[in-house]
């Protein structure tokens, strides 16, 4: 022992309770009939998504394009159809032209 006068406890650490026997985990708890069933069908429709993932950037932009091509050819179809039955055929009455 150092006779400094400024020793410290340090050397006195207090014993932690710890059990005498090793703690067994516990077994998680069974799941109900309905939690198994809801597991099983998100796994079963989460399945083609982890398949599928490594493609999502080249399926995204044809799934786009796909949709909105027939968009377009309908939106022009049915403005060119709106042009047809809207056209002027003749005139109603004479326009005369006046100059000067």
């Amino acid at each position: 022992m150092s006779s400094s006068g400024d020793e410290t406890d340090e050397s006195i650490r207090p014993v932690k309770d710890e059990p005498a026997y090793e703690e067994i985990p516990k077994a998680p708890p069974k799941r109900s009939y309905t939690d198994s069933l809801v597991a099983f069908a998100l796994h079963l429709l989460l399945t083609p998504a982890r398949i599928l993932r490594p493609y999502a950037p080249n399926f995204v932009p044809f799934i786009v394009i796909s949709l909105f091509i027939p968009l377009v050819v309908v939106l022009s179809a049915f403005s060119g159809w709106m042009v047809w039955k809207n056209v002027a055929t003749d005139w109603h009455e004479h326009v005369w032209l006046q100059y000067g």
